[in-house]
């Protein structure tokens, strides 16, 4: 059967290529072809291949030859209004599903069956109706896509469900189950469709239809079902008062109500106290003392976007999507820990940039402008210090452990705020802007860092900040 499928694929990717290249396909129609028969012949080859590793060997293999062919501009089906990395981010995910669910086939069969055929027919839909356009990051979508997307999203989960058997299921479910498990999984899918861009969604979906379908259906739950319906409708209203008052942006909103649902779904409902501990708190100290702030950082006192909500709260997310399945109380530390790292950063920023006092570069110690990362003053300082405090006092309360205490989360968390900062000093962009002054975001399309490396936004020091701590809190655990 293995050679069968090889033949396919080989085919379609030769054929669809010659077919762009003499002019009897456009790039666009070629790329959703190539879309449709390449990804449903990955999804049905669990089932017929049985070797887990002869198919890592071969889809490792492709994701090589992939990354050289975009690298080099050889795939014509690529080169549309738009240039994306979707087609390597659909190989990297259905690596990592081949690499970590191979026990249960199924999980890998729906999602990769709801890619093949729910992202082409959004995008022909999209295409024929142009109903209400839309953008949450940087790709142009549709609302009639969206819809068409979460319809044919629907139809794949609730037709395979229906087949236990074939598929290989762990239990029978009924109808009863089955539809409103397979409407929140389309619904939340279309969410992670709609926000990522430039083929990101290639990864996402995959991605998150698989661990929501492991969620519902490993051991099914009604009373886990109805949980997370109520948090997906309770995120909703709570974070579109958000962003009514100019808290999130849409894109950011979005992020935020799936980053909600992973958390209530893995700890229960006290999970989400941490979190709104840091959101709520953030954003009222920065509409306290916004008037007093100094702003060096393009996005300082905007609407949170979806960047920043992942930045902050992305790696306590997958924190707990491991807890959902190992439900460990050294996940739940981690969970807290990336959570005080990011309470910390956020306090002694809006503290230290508008309260009086001079501020110091972590590394050199010579005096800075306040705002810029990589300074630290005594407000800030005190600021994060306490703000760890808080964070980890609110977990300990909320989150069940034998042996949690609250200083060494809120140590852990100062600790980060610390690297954030070095981090900052050391690494991420700065650049002169037109008035003179030094700034962390690029003033002009043509600017170049003064210092540090263009890729290195306060984002990303975040996010390194975040996953350096979690690490070093989980080796001295380790060691201790």
């Amino acid at each position: 059967m293995l050679p069968i499928l090889l033949a396919v694929v080989v085919l379609c990717i030769v054929g669809s290529e010659v077919a762009i290249r003499k002019g009897y396909l456009s790039a666009e129609h070629g790329r959703k072809w190539l879309h449709f028969t390449v990804v449903s012949a990955c999804a049905l080859a669990p089932l017929l291949i049985p070797s887990q590793g002869l198919l890592l060997t071969i889809v490792g293999v492709a994701a090589i030859a992939i990354y050289i062919a975009l690298r080099r501009g050889w795939l014509a089906a690529n080169h549309v209004d738009r240039k994306s990395w979707g087609i390597l981010y659909f190989v990297l995910a259905y690596w990592l599903l081949l690499a970590i669910v191979w026990q249960h086939v199924w999980l890998i069969v729906l999602p990769m069956l709801v890619m093949a055929t729910a992202d082409p027919v959004a995008a022909a839909v999209g295409e024929a109706t142009v109903w209400l356009p839309y953008r949450l990051t940087g790709d142009r979508k549709t609302i009639g896509g969206s819809l068409a997307f979460f319809t044919t999203t629907l139809l794949v989960l609730f037709g395979g469900l229906a087949l236990p058997e074939l598929l290989e299921l762990p239990q029978v479910t009924y109808w009863t189950y089955r539809l409103p498990a397979a409407l929140l999984i389309a619904l939340l899918l279309t969410l992670l469709e709609g926000l990522p861009s430039g083929g990101g969604d290639n990864l996402t979906v995959p991605l998150g239809g698989s661990w929501l379908l492991a969620v519902l259906f490993l051991s099914p739950d009604s009373a886990l079902l109805w949980r997370m319906w109520v948090v997906t409708g309770a995120a909703f209203v709570f974070l579109g008062a958000a962003h009514r008052v100019r808290m999130l942006s849409n894109d950011g909103a979005v992020a935020a109500l799936l980053l909600a649902v992973v958390i209530v779904t893995a700890g229960g409902w006290w999970w989400a106290a941490p979190v709104l501990f840091f959101f709520i708190t953030g954003s009222l100290l920065g509409r306290m003392l916004r008037s007093r702030a100094t702003v060096t950082e393009q996005k300082h006192h905007r609407p949170r976007d979806w960047q920043q909500v992942l930045a902050n709260g992305g790696v306590g997310g997958m924190m707990a999507m491991i807890y959902t399945f190992y439900p460990t109380h050294l996940h739940a530390k981690l969970y807290l820990v990336s959570l005080a790292v990011c309470t910390a950063d956020t306090w002694a920023s809006e503290i230290g940039n508008a309260i009086r006092g001079a501020t110091y570069d972590i590394v050199t110690g010579k005096r800075m402008p306040k705002g810029l990362s990589g300074g630290i003053s005594v407000a800030g300082t005190l600021g994060a210090a306490a703000g760890a405090a808080g964070l980890a006092v609110v977990g300990v309360a909320v989150v069940k452990s034998h042996d949690l205490t609250w200083w060494p989360i809120a140590l852990a968390g100062f600790m980060g705020m610390l690297l954030d900062s070095l981090l900052g000093s050391r690494l991420q962009a700065r650049y002169r802007h037109p008035d003179g002054s030094i700034v962390d975001y690029r003033p002009t399309p043509d600017a170049s860092p003064i210092t540090g490396y263009t890729w290195i936004t306060n984002d990303a020091v975040n996010v390194l900040s975040v996953v350096f701590t979690t690490l070093g809190y989980l080796l001295v655990r380790q060691l201790l």
